[in-house]
């Protein structure tokens, strides 16, 4: 068996010829744990690979910890059968990775739930070990009524107070002390009434005084005479409510009174003991305890709710593309004779269809990343190529709309970056895709990228500003914009097609790269979304070489935009070259003779296709004839410029450049102006396989 071994972790990658079963035993012994290795050969047996494949199993996934470069890790391997896979073509793709951060993550979130369910074991402890006082305090008190002994068990028992009401009576017959900091208070004495007093009288005023509004009905329904005395008669001997009450300064205290009723032996009164005792630390601990079980249940309940909300949308999402795949289809099985309809049916059967597979690959991607698979995977890339391929992905949709798209870049010094192009790209992607969609036609879209200084060495901050003139958003989706489907009312009704995914897919990518991602919008304005993030850069600038052999000659740079003017000069001036600009082509013609007539002809022009007044071409014409032929002269187009370059030819044009336009662009148009050789290293691709 031919078999490539790849080791993830160094990048190495070894062939190792032999026989699969030698390998798989080697491995096992050698790279293997010992409590893994027997489960480990009896999956990876070809035996029972042929047995699961070839009986149409699905791919084997297990992980077990392996020898990865002298230390234990955690690995997971899958195993997924090659495309017609058969006793004559047993091939599969065997892959291994490491999962030892996961397991770590996953072993602290037990160890936190562990602890939490302790500490919930703990409260409850306490608790009963509480409520186990307080009957062993009602069991103590209910041996003697006397003033004395109440003191004595109120300090013993941790009780606020303890008093004896003769409920037959209504008399509270003796004073009575309140703990507080350790000190006895008296109580009737502060309320203004002294002993005997109407014991009714004084629960009215304490509930007044002492107990907070929430709780004063409960207090004066339980704790009067009459309802005690009835309570003595249907067998009740033991009262227990709980009353927040204001303790030192006003704050909250909470009072759970005990009140036992008894017959006095020689009177026949029925007598009622209250003892108060302060349960405000348990009662906050049990407040603690409900509400970490209400959170969970409610994340709990959120989390349902998301998901069947996330079916509901999803099978009304994929119920529309599929009911016009199968309804487009059978209308043009049933007019297979007229190739006009069926033309018509298949293209709408291949717009639903590209509709779908943009909702599946939405719905993968989110869920990727709320399962924390989707990962970063940086390299070195060059923005220039990423934007360019990007013109070339979205240009189509930009055309079939008639829309303007400008791409400006603003003193980007450093276009050698290490970071994800896939992840870039798809952040670009989405936010141009939205802005020709949601723009209508005739309208205008701007992608400026910018580079701002900053004092981390080796990295650059890069803004990205997405800007179109189309139908924009409410100030109150704006707020929901980058949450999972969310969608404006308006788009819905409009027929637009779209996910309400894309944006926060592009978020959650933007964040996961270290960066942020805002937008401003206003109805009928458009809206303009601005992505910041902080890039490393490459060692060495593959632009950075000067182009010794232009430094001093002049150059004029001919757009009627503002910007593209003002950058085209620096990045000239940057390379050496005396570089000037204007924005009118008939301002250049004339510059151009006076630059001649002075003996210091302009070396390069470099000039836009698409201007108002005179076009590009045009312009290079009346240029040539006005010089000469010796000048290189350049034409920028954001277009593919093969339909023009005939007749640019013609009329004198040396070489064309993409917008937008980076400093490598621009010495690479101006390498091949002037016939200079510029080689360009290819890149190295690493291809990994694993034949079964």
């Amino acid at each position: 068996t031919d078999l490539k071994y790849v080791e993830s972790e160094s990048r190495v990658v070894e062939r190792l010829n032999g026989d699969y079963r030698m390998t798989v035993a080697s491995c096992a012994k050698n790279y293997v744990d010992e409590k893994d290795r027997i489960n480990f050969q009896n999956v990876m047996s070809a035996e029972n690979l042929m047995q699961v494949f070839l009986g149409g199993g699905a791919p084997i996934h297990f992980s077990y910890l392996r020898l990865v470069e002298g230390d234990w890790k955690w690995v997971q391997t899958a195993l997924v059968p090659v495309e017609n896979f058969s006793e004559e073509n047993p091939r599969l793709m065997w892959y291994v990775k490491n999962i030892t951060e996961e397991k770590a993550r996953e072993a602290e979130l037990m160890e936190r739930t562990l602890r939490t369910n302790a500490e919930l074991v703990q409260a409850k402890k306490e608790l009963e070990e509480a409520n186990q006082k307080i009957r062993d305090t009602n069991r103590a008190l209910r041996r003697t009524l006397s003033a004395e002994e109440q003191y004595r068990q109120a300090i013993v028992s941790e009780a606020v107070f303890v008093f004896n009401v003769n409920v037959t009576k209504n008399l509270i017959e003796e004073d009575f002390y309140e703990i507080r900091d350790g000190q006895m208070q008296p109580v009737l004495k502060e309320m203004g009434m002294q002993a005997p007093c109407n014991a009714d009288d004084f629960f009215l005023r304490w509930s007044k005084e002492r107990v907070f509004p929430v709780d004063r009905e409960v207090y004066i329904q339980t704790m009067n005479t009459r309802h005690l005395l009835d309570a003595y008669e249907r067998g009740e001997n033991e009262l227990i409510v709980e009353i927040e009450t204001s303790g030192t300064e006003e704050q909250l205290m909470v009072l759970r009174h005990t009140i036992l009723l008894t017959k006095d032996g020689m009177s026949g009164d029925i007598l009622a003991l209250n003892n108060a005792k302060d349960i405000t630390d348990i009662r906050r601990k049990d407040r603690e305890t409900k509400k970490a079980l209400l959170d969970a249940y409610e994340a709990a309940d959120r989390a349902s709710c998301a998901k069947t909300d996330f079916l509901s949308r999803m099978s009304h999402d994929i119920r529309t593309p599929m009911n016009a795949i199968i309804g487009f289809a059978t209308i043009a099985a049933s007019r297979i004779d007229n190739k006009d309809q069926v033309r018509e049916c298949l293209q709408k059967v291949l717009s639903s269809s590209n509709h779908l597979l943009s909702l599946i690959n939405d719905i993968l991607d989110m869920s990727r990343i709320e399962s924390g698979k989707m990962q970063i995977h940086e390299q070195e890339c060059n923005i220039s190529e990423l934007m360019h391929n990007l013109v070339n992905i979205i240009q189509p949709q930009v055309k079939a709309k008639q829309l303007e798209l400008f791409i400006d870049t603003f003193e980007v010094v450093n276009e050698d970056v290490i970071t994800d192009p896939l992840k870039l790209n798809q952040i670009f992607i989405n936010l141009m895709s939205n802005a020709v969609k949601y723009t209508p036609a005739g309208g205008m879209i701007t992608f400026r990228i910018m580079q701002h200084t900053t004092f981390k060495h080796g990295y650059g901050d890069y803004v990205f500003i997405i800007k179109d003139n189309g139908i924009g958003m409410s100030e109150e989706f704006v707020k929901h914009v980058f949450e999972p489907f969310e969608r404006e009312t308006t788009t819905t009704r409009s027929g637009i097609q779209g996910t309400g995914l894309g944006m926060a897919i592009t978020k959650n990518i933007v964040e996961m790269m270290n960066g942020t991602v805002t937008v401003e919008s206003e109805v009928g304005k458009g809206s303009t979304f601005t992505v910041n993030l902080t890039l490393k850069l490459q060692d060495v600038e593959k632009n950075a070489a000067q182009i010794r052999e232009l430094e001093g000659l002049r150059a004029l740079v001919v757009d009627d935009d503002f910007n593209v003017c003002d950058s085209v000069s620096k990045m000239l001036k940057t390379i050496g070259m005396r570089a000037e600009w204007t924005t009118s082509g008939r301002e250049a013609v004339y510059r151009a003779k006076v630059a001649r007539d002075e003996g210091d002809s302009y070396h390069t022009y470099i000039i836009d296709w698409q201007m108002p007044e005179t076009s590009g071409v045009e312009t290079a014409r009346k240029i040539r004839s006005a010089v000469g032929e010796e000048s290189p002269i350049i034409i920028l187009t954001a277009y593919d410029w093969t339909d023009i370059e005939e007749e640019a030819k013609d009329a004198g044009v040396t070489a064309f450049c993409a917008k937008p336009l980076f400093m490598s662009d621009l010495k690479s148009a101006l390498l091949a102006a002037n016939n200079m050789d510029h080689k360009a290293e290819p890149e190295e691709a690493v291809w990994k396989t694993t034949d079964f």
